[in-house]
């Protein structure tokens, strides 16, 4: 299957779907390293009760598989999930016939850097504004 391609204004056009996905991604990140904190102090705990630690494990599972399918969700639009904890989205596009991941993180406006596909978060420059004579 080919990879949608987005341009910039494709990009930032698909954030009124892809924002409130992400930023469920990231709520449940957020919740599923609270769970995972919780359950190893519970382990350390010297009487720690096998039916809580029961109860924390499968809400772990039950956070993991939400957080997934949000991702899923994303994937089916054709947006790279980059990372859970922040946010951080790629969209597949081109520049100047180079493929190119626009970049986008939760809190930003607007889809406004790119990178190369061999680049990360740390690579990543302003979209050129097209010039007209």
């Amino acid at each position: 299957m080919a990879k949608t391609l987005f341009t910039p204004s494709q990009a930032n056009a698909a954030l009124a779907l892809v924002r409130p996905i992400v930023t469920d991604v990231v709520t449940h990140q957020t919740r599923l390293v609270e769970l995972v904190t919780a359950y190893q102090a519970q382990k350390r705990e010297p009487n720690a009760s096998q039916v809580a630690l029961n109860e924390t494990k499968q809400e772990m599972a039950a956070v993991t598989t939400q957080r997934d399918a949000c991702v899923a969700e994303l994937a089916d639009v054709g947006v790279e999930m980059k990372d859970a904890a922040t946010g951080l989205i790629d969209f597949p596009g081109e520049l100047d016939g180079e493929r190119v991941l626009w970049c986008w993180r939760l809190g930003e406006e607007r889809v406004e850097f790119f990178h190369g596909e061999s680049e990360g978060f740390d690579g990543r420059k302003p979209i050129p504004v097209p010039v007209h004579a």
